[in-house]
């Protein structure tokens, strides 16, 4: 009877860990806006990069042809200086294959003095992003040039899209639960013989 108990206990345990684990997926990034921060002049340069802008997010299978883990990168991005109520673009352009961009970025020479921060946006529903909580603090000295240059960027070469390593699926799980309910069975078939016995 003992025997019997300790069987049964061993294949519940075994079904209860394999049927409770979680298959494993990959996450995708979310858009990020990275930029200098420090006191600037109006009219002086920063550089500004962006990572992850895909249009889509393929974390638990492999993507269409032609797309990457993150879709098709992101075009139509504009880079948007914000002081107050104000907002200049200051660049415009498309992410790469890589889902990234980097651009010099000229501070709008009508900013006034205080805080001011740097947002990507583009035409569908996921932004604006700011990088850092960290503003840039504009100086009061005079603008260095008196007509904004809007800047533009392009993805250099296009390039095959990155393409992540397969995620786990439920195939690896189920091969688990067939093989628990195998060794279940094997311990129930063993107590019935036992117990004839």
């Amino acid at each position: 009877m003992r025997r019997q108990r300790v069987l049964l206990t061993l294949a519940a345990i075994i079904i209860g860990v394999i049927v409770l684990q979680e298959p494993a997926s990959a996450d995708c990034e979310g858009p990020t806006l990275d930029y200098e921060t420090g006191e600037f002049a109006p009219g002086e340069t920063i550089e500004v990069t962006g990572q992850w802008f895909g249009n889509n997010c393929y974390d638990t299978g492999p993507p269409p042809d032609g797309e990457g883990f993150l879709g098709l990168p992101i075009e139509g991005i504009d880079i948007v200086v914000v002081q107050g109520t104000n907002e200049w673009t200051v660049a415009t352009g498309d992410a790469d294959a890589d889902y990234a961009f980097a651009v010099r970025v000229m501070l709008p020479p009508d900013l006034g003095s205080g805080e001011a921060t740097v947002t990507a946006r583009y035409a569908a529903d996921w932004g604006p992003w700011i990088a850092t909580t960290e503003p840039l603090i504009i100086t009061d000295d005079p603008p260095l040039v008196e007509e904004l240059e809007v800047a533009t960027f392009a993805p250099a070469v296009p390039a095959t899209l990155p393409v992540p390593e397969p995620a786990d699926d439920d195939t690896g799980r189920a091969t688990w639960i067939a093989l628990a309910m195998v060794v279940a069975a094997a311990a129930i078939g063993g107590l019935l013989v036992l117990s004839r016995r």
